[in-house]
């Protein structure tokens, strides 16, 4: 039977942790805060961070959403950067990825004050990745692909890891942070020729493309581990104002080939939204200590 690697169980045990420390940091006076900067009207963004608005609720930490139209410009995304760097009530600024086609990522994210950079996407933050010492913090869904496999004890020390999907965001920091612990890494994108022929090589295979059900049995390892990153929110046109939510793995078909495999919902999506918090409370313990060098 397959293994589910369920990360709602480890992501409770976070919050947890969270809380007890939040507790602490106010007894100093200071009221932890995020900001999340939300541009378009992206339905898979908007659940991730309704999950996030309700994790900070739970666990005491101030959250503010920006809710941007589609058409925004360029100068009014980094004006209200720009403000909130500035602004002491927040400790941590997120950008919700992906970003209108109008918009330069590059650009927008560099904006962000790297001590307030609480996904760790600025160039001073994700360039730390590269360090042979552990980051101060890393983007949160890469973090919770290397917790879940810790936690059910898969070292990936000389294992096959592909990845598919090249994103700043999981693929391209995730293949880093699985280096820096000995995993042997194969990175896949849109301009891989023969995808199959690379995922059923992996001895782990992390998923993390947004395109729902792209892997199929044929394309994994038999008794392969299974990571899907990957979540669409689709509209259910038979229910008004319903969706389902699709992971990038047709669970269906792969479930009786794989050892392990993440659900869609409840696998890397809690532990995401976790360990941003918990990057929020090192940002803010580094805020702290700063001021009193």
């Amino acid at each position: 039977m397959v293994k589910l690697l369920d990360g709602k169980i480890p992501a409770k045990e976070i919050l947890t942790q969270i809380k007890e420390e939040i507790t602490v940091i106010k007894e100093q006076g200071i009221l932890p805060g995020l900001v999340t900067i939300l541009v378009g009207n992206n339905l898979s963004s908007h659940l991730y961070v309704s999950h996030k608005q309700k994790a900070c609720t739970k666990v005491g930490i101030y959250n503010q959403i920006y809710y941007l139209p589609d058409n925004s410009k360029q100068e009014n995304v980094i004006q209200l950067i720009s403000n909130m760097n500035k602004d002491p009530q927040f400790h941590g600024i997120l950008i919700q990825l992906p970003l209108p086609p109008q918009l330069d990522e590059d650009s927008i994210l560099t904006e962000i004050d790297p001590a307030k950079d609480v996904d760790g996407l600025t160039p001073t933050i994700s360039g730390t990745l590269l360090s042979p010492t552990p980051p101060r913090l890393a983007p949160a869904t890469p973090l919770a692909v290397l917790c879940l496999l810790d936690c059910y004890k898969y070292d990936v020390k000389g294992q096959h890891v592909v990845i598919v999907g090249a994103s700043r965001i999981v693929g391209k920091p995730l293949a880093m942070m699985l280096i820096q612990k000995g995993a042997t890494v194969t990175i896949c994108h849109d301009q891989t020729k023969d995808l199959p022929s690379f995922t059923r090589q992996a001895d782990i295979l992390i998923s993390a493309t947004g395109h729902p059900k792209l892997i199929k049995r044929d394309m994994i390892k038999e008794g392969s581990v299974i990571i899907d990153v990957g979540i669409t929110r689709i509209a259910d046109y038979s229910r008004p104002n319903r969706y389902r939510i699709e992971g990038d793995v047709d669970f269906v078909d792969v479930k009786e080939k794989v050892f392990a495999i993440t659900p869609v919902p409840g696998g890397i999506g809690p532990l995401t939204v976790a360990l941003l918090l918990q990057n929020l409370i090192h940002l803010i313990q580094f805020q702290i200590g700063r001021k009193t060098c």
